[in-house]
């Protein structure tokens, strides 16, 4: 099987910057099973929001796809460990032209399963801070951001905000872990199995992405 090109970046694609049509879109988070709810919550069970090694590191730059050229049959394509890893997931540049994935570089995993976040409902989201030593900082607040990768100009990002800044730039080891217990809650909360096709947009427009002369 040939990698999909349609996930790849183009020499000529471009970043989508932030703009509030975007907010009609869903997200795309992959996930190593299809048996993803909590009998007891109904919700997405936990170690699917974790990941892999299960670190919380990972909610403060959260990976996802923007659902649309991204579907959700792309949930099944993982790359492995005996390629290119280290040159596949890092950041795109503009202009760059990537070379495709080759067959030792990924698998198409039997059983995989995916879940939603709907931009609209978590874009600016915030989560109260309550930090003594920082009384000026009463909130976070959860922003979407586009971060293609060489294969993968789909990736978006999950990440915080505290006052302009990210938030891993101005709160302790400890506080960012206090902030990320509530951000792995509210992943879970927010997490959508399903959805109808009149709620979401998936038709993204070329303007969009592609460098204009």
């Amino acid at each position: 099987m040939n990698y999909p090109g349609h996930l790849l970046p183009k020499p000529d694609y471009c970043c989508i910057p932030w703009m509030k049509e975007l907010q009609g879109y869903f997200l795309l988070r992959s996930a190593p099973s299809s048996d993803l709810l909590d009998a007891e919550t109904g919700m997405v069970r936990a170690r699917f929001i974790l990941g892999d090694n299960q670190s919380r590191e990972i909610l403060k730059d959260y990976s996802t796809n923007l659902l649309g050229i991204f579907t959700p049959d792309d949930a099944a394509i993982k790359l492995t460990n005996n390629g290119r890893k280290a040159y596949l997931v890092g950041l795109w540049s503009e202009g760059e032209e990537v070379t495709p994935p080759v067959e030792d570089d990924f698998e198409v995993l039997q059983d995989f399963g995916f879940f939603f976040y709907p931009i609209g409902v978590i874009h600016e989201f915030p989560q109260p801070l309550d930090i003594a030593s920082k009384p000026q900082y009463t909130e976070a607040r959860c922003y979407i951001c586009h971060t293609p990768v060489r294969s993968n100009f789909w990736h978006f990002s999950v990440r915080w905000k505290v006052g302009q800044a990210d938030a891993a730039d101005v709160l302790t080891t400890k506080e960012l872990k206090g902030l990320m217990s509530m951000v792995k809650a509210f992943l879970i909360e927010h997490a959508v199995i399903d959805y109808s096709a009149s709620q979401v947009s998936t038709d993204i427009p070329q303007i969009w992405f592609t460098r204009q002369n």
